[in-house]
């Protein structure tokens, strides 16, 4: 987890104890990060005062690597529809911070 002037913290929640790829938001109030469902990954943010998980985005792809924009209102991350894990067929898409609006960066690349 990356935050400015602080070491790297452990931080476990008993709503989300198996996320992985934490970010945390740049106030220092929330952490986005990825956890496993049936059939994908989904993007869920942890709001800190509270212990209140959110889920951001649930569709059944592959969506990792969340990372907060400087102004905390998106987030961006990796997602690859086809449910691999590989990163070939991968797409960077943003997303508000609430779940609505996401949007296409950067297409897969074609080989």
């Amino acid at each position: 987890m990356r935050r400015a002037g602080h070491p790297h913290p452990s931080v476990r929640s008993r709503a989300a104890p198996h996320g992985a790829q934490p970010d945390w938001s740049p106030d220092g109030t929330r952490i986005a990060f990825s956890i496993a469902s049936g059939s994908g990954w989904r993007i869920q943010v942890l709001t800190l005062a509270t212990g209140a998980v959110t889920t951001v985005l649930s569709d059944g792809a592959v969506n990792w690597y969340p990372a907060w924009s400087p102004d905390g209102a998106w987030i961006m991350h990796s997602k690859n529809a086809t449910g691999s894990s590989s990163p070939a067929g991968s797409e960077i898409w943003a997303i508000r911070a609430d779940g609505t609006g996401a949007i296409l960066v950067k297409a897969a690349a074609r080989f």
